[in-house]
């Protein structure tokens, strides 16, 4: 066992009403139950997450936003009723067909998202679909998918919710964000960078961004006849220069 060291997410178009409302974002934090859907869609195995940062990068991962939205059905009714959607509103989910984990995690947050009206579905795409619909023409409302980086580092991670970056699909835009990760990478003292990719966190958390669900976990079963395979932090195992045991 060990994890994808990816963030599985509820991306929600920010440029999309009511996903334009940051109450409407707040309230769907409240009503995504992240320990449900890793106890249901994954049997357990999974580490839940409030940041789109890994959990696993814990000299840069801020903590304090792991308990920020707990499940709270009288608050996300609240949010929703000051933004004027007392009644929920409907929406659809877009997921690539491929991933049956991205599947699932959709019907267990549509019974979720219910309890407070809202109804949404589940619209099922090929993955070069989704990756020209979604990730790059961003004409969508919402999506669940796990978004990984090129390398274990924030800035693979934190890079693309500036407001200016070319692969930032979720549409956020946040100045106070840009000042912050700009800060972030161009000081050279840690202390200081380490503040300021909190920080950041801290804002993608505050303006609910989009629901941050798990960093689910990889459970591979391996043959003890063969070794010399080797695990990478980042989604790969390269079987290359695998031999057989010899008995």
């Amino acid at each position: 066992q060990r994890n994808s060291n990816s963030v599985q997410l509820l991306a929600l178009n920010n440029d999309v009403e009511p996903f334009s409302d940051v109450r409407v974002r707040k309230a769907l934090n409240y009503l995504v139950d992240a320990d449900e859907i890793i106890n249901t869609v994954n049997y357990g195995y999974g580490v839940k997450t409030g940041s789109p940062l890994i959990p696993s990068l814990v000299k840069y991962y801020n903590k304090d936003v792991d308990n920020v939205y707990n499940p709270n059905l009288d608050e996300a009714k609240r949010l929703l009723k000051e933004a004027g959607y007392e009644n929920g509103f409907s929406f659809s989910i877009t997921v690539p067909s491929s991933y049956t984990v991205h599947v699932r995690t959709a019907e267990v947050v549509v019974n979720q998202l219910a309890k407070a009206g809202i109804k949404a579905s589940i619209k099922q795409i090929d993955w070069a679909s989704w990756l020209q619909n979604v990730y790059t023409d961003r004409n969508y409302e919402s999506t669940i998918i796990s978004v990984d980086g090129s390398l274990a580092y924030p800035t693979a991670f934190l890079s693309r919710y500036r407001s200016d970056a070319h692969n930032n699909f979720v549409n956020f835009k946040s100045e106070a964000y840009d000042k912050a990760y700009d800060k972030a990478v161009n000081t050279v003292n840690e202390d200081e960078k380490i503040a300021n990719f909190n920080e950041a966190q801290k804002i993608l958390s505050d303006e609910a961004a989009s629901v941050y669900i798990e960093d689910i976990a990889t459970l591979t079963i391996y043959s003890k006849e063969f070794s010399g395979n080797k695990d990478y932090p980042l989604y790969v195992t390269d079987f290359s220069a695998i031999y057989a045991v010899e008995k």
